[in-house]
């Protein structure tokens, strides 16, 4: 109706303007205004049937890429645009193709022309906002989400993507605000849930994170990811076995999902199936090599399997993806340990602590192998400083008590050790000896022998195969010690480190009985097994310095 319309009013002008001034030709005039009205009309259809193309196509162009052709749809949004280049629309759906092919910067760029051409189209700017927000350009994503919700102040997306943003860049508090509002606005959003759950672990909330997944599987009840952050959750909160059905689940749903596979591997390994843990932590660097902090847990297996130099290949693949990882050095140091290596663990652990300064465990790390070479007033600094960092880590109690009973500090010892044994309900039997060996030294046998006595009848039932508490039998004259070597793991990755122990705790048995040379003999054996890692290996050395009986080869 507008192009005949125009074409009338034209028409009429011109018709007007021929018969004034050249009133002589009407027939010739005629025919050059039909003419004229007929180019018209043809250019206005062409423009018509060109928009309404690049309107076909760009139609086309979502249904391929609902449909999952990526391809087929990124040659329909060009030809849009292409005939229509001023299809804002056709543009922004082009970013989000790119976008999903992993062309960032071309999605970029698609989303700027659409920004251009349409300054106030919301969707573009939230859609560049989670280009830049990848991009790590946090900044650039927060203005364009804050543009979204001038735009459109109900905008819930947009909500959930700035309170993603404001996480990203520890404004906790803010995300948690931004993530309310977008419930708020769409209560249906499981994403939205899902965000506010992480926020709320993050915050320590882990009952108020737990229900937050819960309501986000119920409304998304597929969402692999939301089960393997419910998993995190649960694993945090002490309940391994509901951990794992979570990750087991979201396996399930997406068995090419990484993160599940070493999220698993984490809760196999705490729960000692090391083979388990090895096979999830090599799926999960199968579908995602460079991810460094699988690298490490795969090589913090492969240690206690007794794999060392497995265990080192892995950790230096991690600092190669991630040389400024503290982690990846503080564990390549206790490998290092392990091996003998004892300078170059010192070096690994010095750089974790320049790394990360507040990195609690890699100061008790350090105090240990200072507490090794002997520098015992440097590894209770070293200890001191990761309680002080973290008040609640029972082994640099352990270790910083080790260090005071071979000062001779015999009630600040035990003070550190009961300690130890408040922060850890589930790893006692060491602690347990320590203190009954302390009690013994001071004299105090009945109470020490009564004390380890209530402990072991507790944890007997059900637990007799237990090698501590095999040693706690062995100090109450419960087991032989024949019947303690027997009872040594023939596992080739525990089997060095249980003999280590052996031969230490029969010496200090020894001691006690008043028969130095045999317990001199059986520190000689502890140090032959050469397991580096293991307290009762240094201490064995240290007694033998004490009672002048340390070889120079040793």
């Amino acid at each position: 109706m507008s192009i005949s319309t125009t074409a009338r009013a034209t028409s009429d002008e011109l018709d007007l303007k021929t018969k004034a001034n050249n009133d002589c030709r009407p027939m010739k005039a005629r025919a050059i205004l039909i003419l004229l009205l007929c180019l018209g009309l043809t250019l206005r259809h062409a423009a018509l049937a060109a928009q309404e193309s690049s309107v076909d196509y760009m139609n086309q162009g979502n249904q391929k890429a609902k449909s999952g052709n990526l391809d087929g749809a990124l040659a329909d949004y060009n030809k849009a645009i292409e005939l229509n280049p001023r299809y804002a629309g056709a543009y922004n759906n082009r970013g989000l193709v790119k976008k999903a092919k992993r062309d960032l910067d071309g999605a970029l760029g698609d989303y700027n022309k659409a920004i251009e051409l349409e300054p106030r189209i919301p969707l573009a700017y939230n859609n560049r906002g989670n280009i830049k927000q990848a991009e790590g350009d946090l900044d650039g994503a927060l203005a364009d989400y804050n543009m979204v919700l001038e735009l459109n102040p109900k905008d819930a997306d947009a909500y959930n993507n700035r309170g993603n943003v404001k996480q990203a860049k520890g404004d906790l508090g803010g995300a948690l605000t931004d993530y309310n509002k977008a419930i708020e606005l769409d209560p249906k959003s499981a994403l939205a849930y899902r965000n506010r759950g992480d926020v709320k672990d993050t915050k320590g909330d882990l009952d108020g994170a737990l229900a937050d997944y819960n309501q986000a599987l119920e409304l998304d009840p597929k969402s692999a990811v939301t089960y393997s952050y419910r998993g995190l959750t649960k694993q945090s909160m002490g309940d391994l076995d509901g951990a794992l059905v979570d990750y087991n689940k979201a396996i399930e749903l997406d068995p090419e999902y990484g993160s599940a596979y070493d999220s698993r591997g984490d809760i196999e390994k705490a729960k000692g199936d090391l083979d388990g843990a090895l096979a999830d932590y090599n799926k999960a660097i199968e579908l995602n090599p460079k991810y460094a902090s699988t690298h490490i847990s795969r090589g913090n297996v492969k240690q206690a399997k007794g794999d060392l130099d497995g265990a080192l290949a892995d950790y230096n693949q991690a600092l190669e993806l991630d040389p400024k990882d503290a982690r990846a050095h503080k564990d390549r140091g206790n490998a290092k340990l392990a091996k003998g290596d004892f300078d170059w663990a010192l070096s690994d652990y010095n750089k974790a602590i320049e790394l990360s300064p507040k990195y609690a465990t890699a100061y008790i790390s350090r105090g240990f192998i200072k507490q090794a070479k002997s520098d015992l007033d440097e590894a209770r600094a070293d200890y001191a400083r990761a309680i002080e960092l973290n008040p609640k880590t029972a082994w640099a109690y352990y270790g910083r008590g080790i260090a005071k009973q071979e000062q001779d500090e015999l009630d600040g010892a035990v003070t550190d050790f009961r300690r130890y044994l408040e922060l850890e309900p589930k790893a006692q039997d060491y602690a347990r000896i320590q203190i009954w060996l302390l009690r013994m030294k001071k004299g105090e046998e009945v109470g020490a022998n009564e004390e380890l006595s209530i402990y072991l009848d507790k944890h007997t039932p059900g637990n007799t195969n237990d090698w501590g508490l095999k040693i706690v039998r062995f100090f109450l004259g419960r087991v032989s010690e024949d019947d303690l070597l027997a009872a040594a793991s023939s596992d080739t990755a525990k089997d060095k480190g249980q003999h280590c122990e052996f031969w230490y705790y029969t010496g200090i048995r020894q001691l006690l009985a008043g028969d130095k040379d045999k317990a001199v003999d059986d520190f000689h054996k502890c140090l032959a097994t050469k397991q580096f890692r293991f307290v009762e290996y240094w201490t064995a050395r240290h007694k033998l310095k004490a009672l002048g009986k340390l070889a120079d080869s040793e």
